[in-house]
């Protein structure tokens, strides 16, 4: 079994219906152990890794793709981990890389974090808000909002004859949003819908007054300009609220597309 622990991560292998446990702390000691549930038999391991590995961490994130998971920042009590890449943890091969990171032509990197939230969808991640830590002083609440964009293809690489013709991945690109969270927060969560749809909730949160409080604010922003059809139903929610709360085949007979029949809101 794992070692009990807080602030670690979770990712599943959806082929192989293994789940991934990553990190986390004891309260005293940091992890970068990687430990495997199997779905098949309800069976723990310990993944003997290959490769070169995070170093051990907490409150870091994680978002799971098809063949891999990959790691964006994280740290420890005292401080966080200043990185320009990300990690990947290749299920097949139960290998670690390091994935190079563009930075943003016009803001660079952003700023190492823990605490933060993670999103993605079929074409992203977005990243927002989490606690940076400076070398001296106190710890400080973000609100920024960044897009991660990886390659279209994600095994696609180059070839590198400065290391022996070995395939190397394309470079991943930073992008910082104009948007801001609501209110700078960590310890939330985030989801993005396929058309871009960021949904926050929860955290701590600095409020009026520069007061940090705990808090059940949810509310959602587009990080890119959403489908037509979906302005279009947005608009007509705005003007009929009351569609909401209509049965389907009520929604039917005033000719709504089926799309719009599942609650989408």
């Amino acid at each position: 079994l794992p070692t009990p622990v807080y602030g670690h991560s979770m990712a599943i292998d959806a082929i192989n219906q293994d789940v991934y446990v990553f990190g986390g702390t004891t309260g005293h000691e940091y992890s970068n152990d990687v430990h495997s549930l199997s779905l098949a038999d309800n069976t723990w391991s310990m993944v003997e890794c290959t490769g070169t590995p995070p170093a051990p961490r907490y409150s870091h994130r994680v978002v799971a793709c098809l063949e891999c998971f990959y790691v964006v920042f994280g740290g420890t009590g005292p401080a966080v981990h200043v990185e320009k890449q990300i990690y990947r943890f290749q299920y097949s091969t139960q290998r670690w890389s390091t994935h190079p990171c563009n930075a943003d032509e016009r803001h660079g990197y952003p700023l190492p974090r823990r605490s933060h939230a993670l999103a993605s969808n079929s074409q992203c991640i977005v990243m927002c808000g989490g606690e940076f830590v400076p070398e001296e002083g106190a710890a400080v609440a973000l609100d920024d909002i960044w897009r991660l964009e990886l390659p279209a293809v994600p095994l696609q690489a180059a070839l590198d004859d400065s290391l022996g013709g070995r395939f190397v991945p394309m470079p991943a690109e930073w992008r910082k949003l104009p948007a801001h969270l609501k209110q700078p927060s960590f310890f939330h969560t985030a989801v993005l819908s396929e058309s871009n749809c960021l949904c926050v909730f929860g955290g701590n949160a600095v409020v009026a007054g520069g007061l940090l409080k705990r808090v059940n604010d949810c509310y959602h922003m587009y990080i890119d300009i959403p489908p037509l059809a979906e302005m279009a139903w947005h608009c007509l929610n705005s003007a009929f609220p009351w569609l909401r709360n209509l049965p389907s085949d009520e929604l039917r007979q005033i000719g709504l597309p089926p799309v719009y029949r599942v609650g989408l809101t």
